[in-house]
């Protein structure tokens, strides 16, 4: 959510104090700072040696591998499962992420002289940074309902969408909460 001004990083006052201290309690209780994120971290430390393996006497580019699987790993915590090396979602996805920030990275110009995005063009690669920005926010939507078709009220919440979408439910009447209202489900992410 680049262009939102309601999601944890992007926000301010306090919308930003009970979204932060809602994230921060799910990531502790899904292991940020304990041995179930270890355990999450060795699990993807075997598929990541398994891919190595496979490239044994081969010339290889780790990066991609790498990235992969600390995806995975953050994936395990927000979405409570991983995604596979080959999965083409998955790549494309990466790969659109990684277009992005590149093109954020050499923002600075634009950053600086706001004007210059006016230039006629795509000087600065805007028009295809709205376009990644886009598609990363359909895949968003996409992984929350996923999450709401398979949620079960009566089960304790396995990962961040889930415990989310929990709070949503359980402050869906508190008009004061940051919680309430339907805009707020694509946040989760």
């Amino acid at each position: 959510m680049v262009t939102a001004r309601t999601c944890i990083v992007s926000s301010q006052g306090e919308f930003w104090r009970e979204q932060r201290r809602h994230a921060l309690h799910v990531l502790r209780d899904f292991g940020f700072g304990r041995t179930i994120l270890e355990d999450k971290i060795l699990e993807e430390v075997q598929f990541f040696i398994t891919e190595l393996r496979h490239n044994v006497n081969k010339p290889f580019y780790p990066q991609p591998t790498i990235q992969k699987s600390v995806a995975n790993v953050i994936a395990s915590v927000t979405l409570g499962r991983r995604m596979d090396y080959e999965d083409p979602v998955f790549i494309q996805y990466l790969k659109i992420m990684n277009r992005a920030f590149e093109i954020l990275g050499n923002s600075g110009a634009i950053t600086t002289f706001p004007f210059l995005r006016y230039l006629p063009g795509d000087w600065f690669h805007v028009k295809q940074l709205k376009c990644d920005v886009e598609y990363m926010n359909l895949e968003y939507a996409r992984m929350v309902e996923e999450h709401k078709e398979t949620a079960n009220d009566d089960e304790e919440a396995t990962d961040f969408i889930s415990a989310y979408l929990k709070k949503m439910k359980d402050e869906r009447g508190n008009k004061s909460s940051s919680f309430s209202g339907t805009s707020r489900e694509r946040k989760a992410v």
